[in-house]
């Protein structure tokens, strides 16, 4: 017998796995292993899943010191499903060399590899199932992790929010961006103490909430915050307005904030910087398990075309219509590390992708990593940075309202040894050009049945996949407010349609004014 502790290792596999069933089987029992076959299944279409996988996994999970291998198409599927059996965790194995890493590092509490067998050749399965099988075994590991979500998850106020907006300044007269934010800076310091901040250009002031317990809390504290800035500016003759871009204003006659930061910045991206006279809104969501972040990161990163498309205000650049709800994530775009992030194992693996970067050269701290998604690196957040900056108060709670719920899902999926289906980078892109150009009047693609969709029709499916954690957050109020944003339109619907109407771009720049501070007084 091999230096091992294990007693069985119980087979399983459907016809896409038969061959290299054989072959593992008869490479186990050479190197001494018990090796129990629990037959092949020919897949049936009709099936819900492959009756080879239950065998196996509760074989393993009454016997603690066996193993199975389960061999299917692509080998994620199966593992779900093996997954559901209290006791089983199942690693997935497609065939590249990064999977090998990976399961060194992160599976060593698996007491089930599922080989994706359409994907990969008899030698990388040998390869990878040796080095599975030597792999101190930590059966624990787990089941701590299950007790660190039932913590999470015990307690939903764990889930705090946090939001940052950054809002336009306007001469009223001229409706034209202003530079004020120094003027702003002296006033506040006492009022707003450090919620006030400044931006890039002087003509934008940043506004961070406090960590809120609940979406009731959300809604307040941006209603207070929103209220203070807009009165601090009508005491000086200037407006405060929350929209992704300003409908005519040029970046050309902008003024950088006079600190080293900023000017460091513009010196390192030249025009690609000096044009980003944009606005956004960030929302975090607290996470202390910074592994449970980085998972929940990669899960989320598929939603971000949906958030995206509620929260649109940016149609105009320099007077003109685009043709895009959001030319604000165009424009931010031509910045690096930007967009969808990349998928990371753990909290370790991005830690030595930052390290990379910085040692590198490629940025000097992590907070330059600007992507739609983030782990906060300051805050123990998943910082959300897709959103345009919000028009209305009731669309920024709703959206923030809907990012907790997702992340709560996530983590009572995870909880139940399930998760949501990974996604190509390259196919959550596809999905976001198509929200930045149409926002909630276009189709995203439901890339797992490969069919285009409107966007109202997945909205509803957000709705019903959160609809057993609203309640407990508080938030249900909030979250079907976003069957009124698809009734009515968001702000760049609303600013289009204004434009439209009267001819006037200036008055589309009363009705932004008008609309950020509704309901805040």
């Amino acid at each position: 017998m091999a230096e091992t502790q294990i007693t069985t290792i119980f087979i399983g596999t459907d016809h896409a796995g038969f061959e290299l069933k054989e072959a593992i089987k008869a490479h186990l029992e050479s190197s001494e292993y018990e090796v129990e076959d629990l037959g092949a299944h020919w897949f049936d279409a009709d099936d819900d899943y492959p009756d080879f996988i239950r065998p196996v996994a509760e074989a393993v999970a009454k016997d603690t010191s066996s193993r199975g291998i389960i061999m299917g198409g692509s080998g994620q599927g199966e593992a779900i499903c093996a997954n559901r059996v209290k006791g089983i965790r199942a690693a997935v194995f497609y065939g590249g060399p990064d999977d090998i890493v990976k399961l060194s590092r992160q599976h060593n509490d698996a007491n089930i590899l599922s080989f994706g067998a359409r994907f990969i050749s008899e030698e990388q399965a040998m390869k990878v199932m040796d080095l599975w099988l030597s792999i101190p075994f930590e059966g624990d590991r787990h089941q701590r992790r299950i007790d660190k979500l039932d913590e999470q998850m015990s307690d939903l106020k764990n889930l705090t929010i946090g939001i940052e907006e950054e809002y336009q300044i306007i001469d009223p007269e001229s409706r034209e961006l202003t530079s004020f934010i120094r003027e702003f800076l002296d006033q506040s310091a006492i009022l707003f103490r450090d919620q006030l901040q400044p931006e890039l250009l002087q003509s934008q002031v940043e506004v961070g909430s406090k960590v809120c317990k609940n979406i009731q809390d959300v809604s307040a504290e941006v209603r207070r915050l929103r209220s203070m800035v807009c009165e601090l500016a009508l005491d000086n003759n200037r407006s405060i307005l929350a929209a992704g871009t300003h409908p005519f204003s040029s970046w050309k006659d902008q003024v950088v904030t006079d600190r080293d930061r900023y000017h460091g910045f513009i010196d390192s991206m030249q025009i690609v910087a000096r044009r980003l006279l944009i606005f956004g809104m960030h929302i975090h969501i607290g996470i202390e398990d910074r592994d449970l972040r980085i998972d929940i990161m990669n899960q989320m990163r598929y939603f971000m075309p949906h958030i995206l498309t509620l929260s649109t205000s940016s149609p105009f650049w320099r007077g003109e219509d685009t043709g895009f709800k959001s030319y604000r994530s165009i424009v931010f775009e031509d910045l690096p590390r930007t967009g969808t992030p990349e998928s990371f194992d753990s909290a370790s693996a991005y830690d030595q992708y930052v390290d990379t970067l910085i040692n590198s050269g490629c940025i000097d701290e992590p907070t330059k990593i600007w992507w739609d998604i983030r782990p906060h690196p300051t805050f123990p957040t998943l910082e959300f940075r897709i959103c345009d900056c919000t028009t209305k108060v009731e669309e920024v709670t709703t959206i923030a309202a809907l990012i907790q719920a997702l992340v709560a899902k996530l983590i009572q999926l995870k909880k139940n040894n399930l998760t949501w289906r990974p996604y190509r980078a390259g196919f959550i892109a596809e999905n976001k050009w198509r929200a930045t150009k149409d926002g909630i009047n276009g189709k995203l693609i439901d890339f797992g049945e490969v069919i285009e969709l409107p966007v109202s029709d997945l909205m509803e499916e957000l709705l019903d996949f959160i609809d057993d954690v609203v309640d407990d957050l508080g938030s249900r109020e909030k979250v079907e407010y976003i069957r009124t944003i698809m009734k009515e339109g968001t702000s760049a619907d609303r600013q289009l349609k204004r434009y439209r109407e009267t001819g006037k771009i200036e008055d589309v720049v009363d009705m932004l004014i008008l609309e950020t501070i509704e309901g805040c007084n």
